[in-house]
């Protein structure tokens, strides 16, 4: 059974994650250690602050360079995707099937900080789903508990909407372990990643959170990540298929 590993900020110089090379192969190898098969490249995408073109030319090319890199060292295998961070019309912006994972219906989203989570953001996600025909999926959901409007969040995971993930860092300290693990038992909760940013900051610990898991909630909690992230690298990979030209 592959791991893929769904948020990961891995590629080189792009974001606040893996600065050059070298740190984006520490990066993989730890991944690899760590029972990780497949890990997608999700660097951040900020509507406001990038030109998308020039902006998918550079990750798309350190994209390929590092996934050279991965097949000549027999690494994980790479795909390209991006942390998204809502914008206002986002939906309606034409720009969200280039910001898939892998070119897939799956989109990771990151919710905005720092404010109401109201019926402008729920609409919104409801856009992505029916409008354009993509399945959010919102990252690092633990984050968002404490802000208001976050009830209306979890509604929408409830009637389909959307889907969620959580980091595995948030599983090794203690306060956010119980909201992570009340979010799993209360079903909110589809996928692991590592958000690994680089070897000091947020290091890959899908391994450790894992355990975690086992000991808290049951192997067979640890078997449903294992297949939910079976199914998720399934539909990446029925994607890349679909479209042999680009690769």
């Amino acid at each position: 059974m592959r791991f893929l590993d769904m948020h990961a900020h891995v590629l080189p110089n792009v974001d606040d994650g893996a600065k050059d090379l070298d740190a984006a192969l520490a990066l993989l190898r730890a991944q690899q250690a760590q029972g990780v098969d497949a890990v997608a490249a999700t660097p951040h995408f900020y509507a406001a602050q990038v030109r998308l073109e020039s902006y998918l030319q550079t990750t798309r090319a350190r994209y390929e360079q590092l996934r050279e890199v991965c097949r000549a060292q027999a690494l994980p295998e790479l795909f390209l995707g991006y942390e998204v961070l809502y914008f206002r019309h986002m939906a309606s912006s034409g720009v969200l099937p280039q910001l898939t994972l892998g070119g897939s219906r799956y989109l990771l989203l990151e919710l905005p900080y720092r404010v109401e989570l109201d019926e402008t953001v729920v609409e919104e996600i409801v856009s992505i789903r029916l409008n354009c025909d993509l399945i959010p999926i919102l990252a690092h959901l633990e984050r968002f508990a404490s802000q208001d409007g976050f009830s209306q969040i979890l509604g929408l995971i409830d009637e389909g909407y959307a889907e969620a993930q959580i980091n595995a860092a948030s599983l090794l300290q203690w306060g956010s372990r119980n909201l992570c693990l009340r979010l799993w038992n209360n079903g909110y909760i589809r996928y692991l990643a590592s958000d690994a940013h680089s070897m000091k900051h947020r290091p890959p610990a899908l391994q450790q959170a894992m355990q975690t898991l086992e000991k808290k909630a049951g192997k067979d909690c640890v078997e449903a990540f294992a297949e939910n992230s079976r199914a998720l690298y399934d539909a990446i990979t029925a994607a890349q298929n679909a479209r042999p030209t680009e690769e």
